[in-house]
């Protein structure tokens, strides 16, 4: 009894955890700057403040010794620098940035945040004057601007996985001044579809097939079955017609037929009629059929994006050889 107890436990601990790490998933992902205030140690409140905020938000929030890793290799913040802040959500492996500052001046209090995607792209920005509620209390006011700050950032709302957004960072390339450029994100052009980025289309297409793929099959489906009932009804209707040659014409010409058997060869030619007409529709529309899925085939996303050559390799072994077929094949 006590070990199904344990085992019973054990089951119980393992669904929390997956929960909690489901959960944790379905959350977006955020690497919060410290916030940039003042010197001093209200600044330093002021953050402390912020960053305990932020953990009861609903997100994944990247730990702060993450961060501060990485910041004390840039001079312990990245100020204003869009490329500090891609390199520090792309390090960190979070989908979102969370920057901003703070400042009083008299009795008022302005704050300016903004949500940055991993590329640096901006998706929100809120900025505030609050007054302060508290005369003595530099906590209680600070909690006053979060309050307002938070119900206006909305944080949960953000999506987990943005669409098109790859946590993987673009291409360098070095020029002869030996300065850093970021590589041009090579797009995809996919005729009748969109235009994106190819990370984005190797990321989508390795998770499932393109719907302009899947059309395909299915057109290239529709040509096979078609295209095996016209090749039936087509033998159909020529083993009619032999039956009709060979039973019912009195002469050479075939349309000459004995009068006792007009009544049975009409039946037979009206049957070899209709089976040539399904037999030429099925094999049309095959032929349709198999024209428009090998043309979407050729067009999908999957072809557009250059895959590696086939190889072929024939390596000998003892008493034989071996031979090797390597390469993608969509």
């Amino acid at each position: 009894m006590k070990t199904m107890f344990n085992k019973m436990s054990f089951g119980f601990l393992l669904g929390v955890l997956w929960m909690a790490s489901f959960a944790s998933w379905a959350q977006p992902r955020i690497s919060v700057h410290p916030l940039m205030a003042e010197q001093g140690r209200r600044g330093e409140r002021w953050n402390d403040l912020f960053m305990r905020e932020v953990a009861k938000q609903k997100v994944a929030m990247t730990p702060e010794a993450e961060v501060e890793a990485f910041l004390e290799q840039h001079g312990g913040s990245c100020k204003s620098q869009t490329k500090c802040f891609r390199d520090l959500g792309y390090t960190t492996q979070a989908h979102y940035i969370l920057v901003g500052s703070m400042m009083r001046v008299e009795n008022i209090y302005t704050v300016n945040m903004r949500v940055l995607l991993v590329n640096g792209v901006e998706v929100k920005k809120v900025s505030l004057n609050v007054e302060r509620v508290s005369k003595t209390s530099e906590e209680a006011n600070a909690m006053a601007v979060y309050a307002e700050l938070f119900a206006e950032l909305k944080l949960e709302s953000l999506p987990p996985h943005p669409p098109g957004v790859s946590l993987v960072p673009p291409e360098i390339i070095i020029n002869t001044e030996t300065q850093i450029v970021e590589k041009p994100v090579e797009m995809i052009v996919v005729p009748g579809g969109a235009v994106k980025p190819k990370a984005q289309w190797v990321e989508e297409l390795s998770q499932q097939m393109s719907p302009m793929r899947k059309t395909s099959y299915v057109f290239l489906g529709v040509a096979g079955v078609t295209a095996l009932t016209g090749t039936v009804f087509a033998l159909m209707a020529d083993n009619n017609h032999r039956a009709y040659k060979n039973k019912y014409a009195a002469t050479d010409d075939l349309r000459v037929v004995a009068p006792e058997n007009i009544a049975a060869a009409r039946r037979l030619t009206d049957k070899v009629s209709a089976q040539k007409t399904v037999a030429i529709v099925s094999l049309s529309v095959a032929g349709a059929a198999a024209a428009t899925g090998l043309t979407l085939f050729f067009i999908s996303p999957e072809r557009s994006i250059k895959s590696q050559k086939v190889k072929v390799g024939l390596a000998p072994t003892q008493g034989g050889a071996v031979l090797s077929l390597q390469g993608v094949f969509p």
